[in-house]
């Protein structure tokens, strides 16, 4: 645990490369533990532009990826 970050309880703790499917779920995930690392760090949250309120059975997309990649950048 660093800076107070406590834990994350992933909706699927294990995913598997070229098995698993990304689902909505996973890219909520990513944007909720992110923005707690935000915060931990002393840092306001970062806003996800597409798509704030993506839900279970919305697509994917390559921008949630770059957004994730863009917060991650930013933070590190």
């Amino acid at each position: 645990m660093s800076k107070g970050l406590g834990g994350y309880s992933w909706a699927d703790p294990t995913l598997t490369a070229r098995a698993s499917i990304l689902r909505a779920v996973h890219i909520s995930d990513l944007r909720t533990a992110l923005s707690q690392a935000y915060v931990a760090a002393g840092m306001s949250a970062p806003v996800f532009a597409t798509d704030p309120g993506l839900g279970a059975g919305m697509l994917i997309k390559a921008a949630h990826i770059t957004e994730i990649r863009a917060a991650l950048k930013a933070i590190e």
